[in-house]
């Protein structure tokens, strides 16, 4: 019998500071039908859900949301680029609000981003009724890592932050995440897979959270060691959204 090697695979979380780990639980070298070695492993963790937050917030207008794939919780970066209009021949802005998507986003999260952004354009009037950056101006809503397919109903707080950030010209702290979805009269909405969205905010270096008020219960019942070290903001609805990322918020973009 030629030598095999045998993978039997356990997803383990195992707390080391912020980071979280994610490893093979055995590893056997078969070396014939009746000898069986264990295989001694190094394992080497790069963090790289941190260097892409680094790299993603050397930029204004970047919001954090958080995502829950089949292989866990992670960081679910959201940027915002503004296109100016161009002037007709009356010397009036061609066109009205336009809003672009991109990143390989699937049917729901793109009814998201509409939903987005009518509740940022309506939130705007309210904030500051003499700002007309959205009349003047076309959007562009990116979700970067385009190779990957995005769906669910969970980002729409990053959304509407992250187009308020761009029309204000302020920019949201970039150790903190968020996940909820919104309805149009701006109410927070819960959503799944609370306790590994935290985790992957762990991985990315998080210390501050917005969660729906809606998941309070399942904020409770996760494991103190995630709790640890994180400050975590409960939100009805998007003016405690606000109030937590911009409001106080004196940074220019």
């Amino acid at each position: 019998m030629s030598s095999q090697v045998i993978a039997f695979t356990k997803k383990i979380h195992y707390p080391t500071g912020k980071y979280f780990l994610r490893f093979p639980m055995v590893l056997f070298v078969i070396v014939s039908p009746f000898c069986t070695l264990p295989l001694s492993l190094t394992i080497f963790f790069n963090p790289s859900s941190t260097n892409t937050k680094t790299r993603m917030f050397e930029y204004a207008r970047v919001v954090m949301g958080l995502a829950y794939t089949s292989n866990g919780g992670c960081a679910l970066y959201i940027e915002c680029q503004g296109i100016k209009r161009a002037l007709d021949e009356n010397g009036k802005f061609r066109g009205g609000g336009n809003l672009a998507t991109t990143g390989n986003l699937k049917d729901v999260m793109k009814e998201s981003t509409k939903i987005a952004y009518t509740v940022a354009r309506a939130r705007l009037a309210d904030i500051d009724p003499n700002n007309d950056y959205f009349d003047k101006t076309d959007i562009h809503m990116h979700c970067p890592e385009g190779s990957t397919p995005k769906d669910g109903p969970s980002a729409g707080i990053a959304m509407v932050t992250s187009m308020l950030s761009l029309a204000l010209g302020k920019p949201v702290r970039n150790d903190l995440a968020m996940t909820g979805e919104v309805s149009l009269t701006g109410k927070v909405l819960p959503v799944g897979g609370i306790k590994e969205k935290i985790m992957g905010g762990k991985r990315a270096g998080i210390k501050s959270i917005i969660l729906p008020d809606a998941n309070r219960r399942d904020y409770d019942e996760i494991p103190d060691y995630l709790k640890e070290g994180l400050t975590v903001y409960f939100a009805e609805s998007y003016d405690s959204v606000y109030e937590v990322t911009l409001k106080n918020s004196n940074e220019s973009c």
